[in-house]
Parts: structure tokens; C-alpha cells; sequence
């Protein structure tokens, strides 16, 4: 009897402890640039602001992250020209999976401040700092 309660109890403690990969489709949720904008000076936060929403209003819900297995991700968002494409590159995490990096035209580099499941949030200082939310999608 022990021995199925032990099983059970095993069981139940792997499916709630959530995702611990990047696997799979991530639709961008928020783009956060608040650290950023409070570097701007005050004359042209306004204006940053406003470019910056308009902006996200064109890419939230509408841009999706594929990391494949193979360390290969796709990115499908609008480009400057309004329509949906594919960009591709390459991705890998630290050793200690705090740090995720990505290699398109240009290197990125995040810290992983939540993986989960469900959500995935990075941050990075690099310019412009800024924090990014993604979900899952099924």
C-alpha cells in the first residue's frame, strides 16, 4: 500500500512542477520599457511613449517564438512594412538556466527571471532595457 501511495505522490509532484524548457510555441504578451524610459530625457519620454505603443499594438498577441529542440527558434512577427515573417536563428541557455541567448542578425541576451509552464518572462539590460512576457501556447 505504501508503495502506491508513494508512486502517486511522485506522480503528482512531476506534473505540477511545471515547465523547465523552452520547448515549444511563446506568444509575446507585454514588452515592458519603463526602466528604459525613465533614462530618456523628459522632453522626449512623450514622445518615445507614444512610438513605443503604437508599436506594441501592432507586435502583442500577434508575434509567436518557436524554440525547436535543436536549439533552432522562429520568430513570426510584423515587420517594418506591416506583414507577418519568419525570422530564424539559433538559441542556448546557461549552464545554471538563469540566461537565455539568442542569435538572429544580432546577439541578445536575457535573464530568465520566471519560467514556468505557463509564462515565461525574460529582462535585459541591454539597450533598450527592457523586460518581455510571453505565454505558452498550446
Amino acid at each position: 500500500m505504501f508503495k502506491y501511495i508513494f508512486i502517486l505522490v511522485l506522480f503528482l509532484v512531476s506534473c505540477s512542477s511545471g515547465k523547465t524548457d523552452l520547448h515549444g510555441k511563446w506568444v509575446l504578451k507585454n514588452i515592458d520599457y519603463t526602466e528604459f524610459q525613465e533614462s530618456i530625457p523628459e522632453d522626449k519620454r512623450e514622445s518615445f511613449t507614444r512610438e513605443i505603443n503604437n508599436q506594441l499594438s501592432q507586435i502583442l498577441d500577434k508575434t509567436v517564438f518557436d524554440f525547436q529542440k535543436d536549439k533552432k527558434f522562429e520568430l513570426e512577427t510584423i515587420d517594418v512594412n506591416g506583414k507577418m515573417k519568419i525570422f530564424k536563428g539559433t538559441y542556448y541557455m546557461s549552464d545554471k538556466q538563469d540566461s537565455l541567448y539568442l542569435e538572429m542578425d544580432f546577439p541578445e541576451s536575457y535573464k530568465i527571471v520566471k519560467l514556468t509552464k505557463e509564462d515565461l518572462i525574460l529582462h535585459t539590460s541591454e539597450a533598450p532595457t527592457r523586460t518581455v512576457t510571453l505565454k505558452y501556447k498550446d
